[in-house]
């Protein structure tokens, strides 16, 4: 997983999960983190913030502005699937393809997607 970093008005990538940094969960009743991955997981339907923690800084230390996300957890109402890269599902032979899941709730609001990349022969 990669994370982005803000330091001196620059933006840096952050490779999770890592020895330095670690993501922390506020509400654990409502989402928890993978150490080994660094992935969220829902747990109840709710809203929490996640945290990008450096071991190295106090968290307890004034004045230290700590990278924060939302995380909304709701109930999945429908999906769609698309095939990449020309969002429909006619095919060519031998070209390489994406299968995308989008995951929606009920307020179209919240969209979760995953991509995998295929490559598809036909034979006759």
């Amino acid at each position: 997983m990669l994370c982005l970093q803000i330091r001196h008005g620059r933006i840096h990538e952050i490779e999770l999960p890592s020895q330095q940094y670690h993501l922390e969960i506020e509400d654990s009743k409502i989402a928890s983190i993978d150490p080994y991955t660094s992935e969220a997981q829902g747990l109840a339907v709710g809203r929490t913030k996640v945290s990008l923690r450096d071991k190295n800084v106090d968290p307890n230390v004034s004045g230290v502005r700590v990278p924060q996300a939302t995380i909304n957890v709701a109930l999945p109402a429908f999906i769609h699937l698309i095939l990449l890269p020309h969002r429909h599902w006619s095919v060519l032979v031998d070209d390489e393809h994406a299968i995308t899941v989008e995951v929606f709730d009920r307020c179209v609001l919240s969209r979760v997607s995953y991509s995998t990349w295929l490559s598809l022969v036909f034979i006759s």
